[in-house]
């Protein structure tokens, strides 16, 4: 309790002065602030009140920002936002996405990348805003050409949303309309044909 009264009246925990045993509001080691120049009322550690805003936001008292009651009609920093400035010189919103992302600029719909279906698939969204089944998405890298519309991806083991490349094989749901010999043999040529164009 001592060291947190001796920063709140000096800024300093280990000043050299005696600690004082009554209430630390009821202190007044400074009548005015101790930025030169400023003869505003001291309210803590030694600043005025914006001199102490200014401290606690930026760590320097003679930072070059407008006091708190001259940036409440200030706009967020970030381009493109036209909410009031709070801390940091952004907004509200700004400043929960870079306490939770790191950046203040990512967008709501960068934050999701991927969800699971009710049947079991993960889905994902990819840079050019699709949204792809992932194991759709990595076998087509992994041949290196979209799907067909015939082609479909076989989970091995099963599981819907275990997508690593040794658990998938690509299938071909295509098959000739009817049974008959002739048509068979047609549609084998056409799907050679085409498998020979891909490759």
């Amino acid at each position: 309790m001592a060291h947190y009264q001796r920063v709140r009246q000096t800024g300093d925990a280990r000043a050299d002065e005696p600690f004082r045993q009554q209430a630390w509001s009821r202190v007044k080691v400074h009548e005015t602030c101790t930025v030169n120049g400023c003869d505003a009322t001291h309210r803590g550690l030694g600043y005025c009140g914006g001199h102490l805003k200014r401290f606690k936001a930026y760590g320097d008292p003679q930072a070059d920002v407008p006091f708190q009651s001259a940036r409440r009609g200030l706009l967020c920093s970030v381009e493109g936002c036209g909410r009031k400035q709070k801390s940091r010189e952004m907004c509200d919103m700004h400043i929960q996405r870079w306490k939770t992302h790191g950046d203040p600029q990512i967008g709501r719909r960068s934050m999701v990348r991927s969800w699971m279906t009710s049947e079991g698939y993960r889905v994902v969204r990819t840079a050019g805003e699709r949204h792809v089944p992932e194991h759709r998405l990595i076998m087509e890298r992994e041949v290196g050409r979209p799907l067909l519309d015939c082609e479909t991806v076989h989970h091995v083991n099963g599981v819907r949303d275990d997508n690593r490349l040794e658990n998938l094989e690509l299938w071909s749901s295509s098959h000739p309309a009817g049974q008959r010999v002739e048509d068979k043999v047609r549609w084998a040529r056409e799907i050679l044909a085409l498998y020979a164009s891909l490759a």
